[in-house]
């Protein structure tokens, strides 16, 4: 998904937040069943993979796509709080995490639109 897509969609909030104590842009998406971290938001701030048990094969709005690393304990700072967040890598521009609703849930997360 790109930006430009979830500034359309009704089912989605996002906004810039810190992600490893660097700004990332940050969506909260209650149609995503996981969390996800674009693999250029990894490379470009060095964030450490680690080798899924299972590859997963992931179906978004893009297509199919095929995923093999997770960054563990990612922390999402949200108003002066962090949260954790163990994000699938995926290849994918505009936004450089989705939270899902795995995360959503684990911190009782409401998005009010």
């Amino acid at each position: 998904m790109v930006a430009k897509t979830a500034q359309e969609a009704q089912d989605v909030v996002f906004g810039m937040f810190l992600a490893n104590s660097a700004p990332a842009l940050v969506l909260f998406d209650s149609e995503a069943s996981h969390s996800f971290i674009s693999s250029q938001y990894v490379a470009k701030h060095s964030i450490p993979l680690c080798t899924m048990p299972k590859p997963m094969l992931v179906n978004s709005p893009g297509g199919n796509m095929r995923a093999m690393y997770q960054c563990l304990g990612v922390k999402i700072q949200i108003m002066g709080r962090e949260f954790c967040a163990n994000p699938i890598v995926l290849e994918f521009g505009g936004i450089d995490v989705i939270l899902g609703m795995g995360w959503l849930t684990k911190y009782d997360a409401v998005i009010h639109c």
